[in-house]
């Protein structure tokens, strides 16, 4: 048994986790209205940012969707995207060939967000993917390609940004404790703590919620004698916290799809403020002690 669950383990390509809800997230079969372009069109192909569930889940990219509208092939190596609202990262990306009136969607990292000041705030416009492409046996070409935007998503996701950034700077948060396997109302869950640092944040800073993924809840301690929130004054807490195995975490399906077995986030909130998410990092140790918890719970079930 624990051998066939380190076999699907090993083997995690896909996942629908529980991250933060968003009404710019599009399925692929969805259609959608190109917004305004940067610039003139290139002959051949378009350019269209879009956002999947799935972006949401592994954060930090969403979907360049390429059209072939001319009638010769081409071949796109890697993707970048080049906007004012973000530093620009390195070409990257899975290659794909696209016949005429192919529709491939790339996946493609953002970097860094540039947010500016209220006074001088930064636009993201105009919107650019630089590919690296090949058309037949000809030479590897750079071309800046106009991206299209509908619902404004990279607008979006400069914004969301830049309030991660300034929460971040506000008020730090990881998870932290023992991580040891224990009891918790008959059921064995890994024990931990909720970090809170203050940061730049003068005023209380409370946890509102919880978020765990697919095979690992993150919970509350029932009964705990720490309250959920980080006091103004108040240099750091430790919540305690569990991490608790779902339903369905020793599912064969799920074993063999999860993507980010170790997605943890939290949702705080700066002076009764609108709450944030916020991705909760575990070290290499914490994971390796997850990774046995769910082995030997599954073993037993």
């Amino acid at each position: 048994m624990v051998t066939s669950l380190i076999l699907l383990l090993s083997g995690c390509v896909g996942e629908e986790s529980r991250g933060p809800d968003s009404d710019a997230a599009h399925d692929s079969t969805g259609v959608l209205e190109p917004g305004p372009l940067a610039g003139p069109e290139i002959p051949g192909m378009s350019g269209m940012a879009i956002r999947l569930r799935t972006d949401l889940t592994v954060g930090g990219q969403f979907q360049t969707r390429i059209t072939n509208t001319g009638d010769q092939p081409f071949k796109v190596l890697a993707v970048s995207l080049d906007s004012r609202g973000f530093e620009r990262l390195p070409f990257a990306g899975r290659p794909a060939n696209y016949a005429p009136g192919a529709v491939i969607d790339l996946p493609t990292r953002y970097g860094p967000v540039i947010c500016g000041t209220e006074d001088t705030p930064v636009e993201v416009d105009p919107l650019y993917t630089v590919l690296q492409m090949q058309r037949g046996d000809g030479p590897l070409e750079e071309i800046r390609v106009p991206l299209s935007a509908p619902d404004d998503i990279i607008d979006r996701i400069h914004t969301e940004e830049c309030e991660r950034s300034e929460l971040l700077a506000a008020v730090g948060a990881g998870l932290g404790g023992s991580f040891t396997t224990v009891a918790t109302e008959g059921r064995p869950s890994v024990a931990a703590e909720l970090v809170l640092n203050r940061g730049t944040a003068v005023d209380d800073v409370s946890v509102t919620e919880l978020r765990g993924n697919v095979l690992l809840n993150l919970e509350f301690v029932p009964y705990s004698a720490v309250a959920p929130e980080l006091p103004a004054g108040q240099a750091q807490v430790r919540i305690p916290v569990n991490i608790v195995l779902t339903a369905r975490g020793c599912d064969a399906h799920v074993l063999s799809e999860i993507k980010q077995p170790f997605l943890l986030a939290a949702y705080l909130s700066v002076a009764g403020g609108q709450p944030q998410y916020v991705r909760l990092d575990s070290t290499p140790a914490q994971q390796d002690m997850l990774w046995s918890y769910v082995l030997e719970t599954c073993a037993i079930r």
